[in-house]
């Protein structure tokens, strides 16, 4: 759902929830359906949301992923390790798992491979 959401693509996500599996379970509410307070809330939250994102986009350093490379390069790989050179690297989020598969190639890592829930199914 977080694409839909991401990409304020509210017709698909709308049918989406409709063809849910069990739409009892999914209700939609109009804003009309919220206090005035609950909506000013939310707004204000909007906006801490929008500055963090200005905020992380500045971020350029990833000490977990420079970490990560180091240890791929100097121990993940050693022969007395890892004998058949292999790594499997388990992540919950689908993004993660895009991001570091991304910089691992960029960084010269070339037979990265994604797989994901979404790939299983496929």
């Amino acid at each position: 759902m977080n694409e839909y959401v991401l990409t304020e693509d509210d017709d698909a996500l709308e049918n989406l929830l409709h063809e849910a599996v069990d739409s009892k379970e999914v209700q939609v509410y109009q804003r009309d359906d919220f206090t005035e307070q609950f909506i000013a809330g939310i707004e204000r939250d909007q906006v801490l949301l929008e500055e963090l994102m200005i905020a992380w986009h500045k971020v350029e350093a990833d000490p977990k992923y420079d970490e990560f490379v180091r240890r791929l390069r100097t121990e993940l790989f050693n022969r007395d390790v890892n004998d058949n050179k292999k790594l499997v690297i388990f992540s919950e989020s689908k993004e993660t798992t895009s991001y570091v598969v991304g910089r691992l190639q960029k960084d010269g890592f070339t037979r990265c491979r994604p797989w994901t829930a979404a790939t299983a199914r496929n």
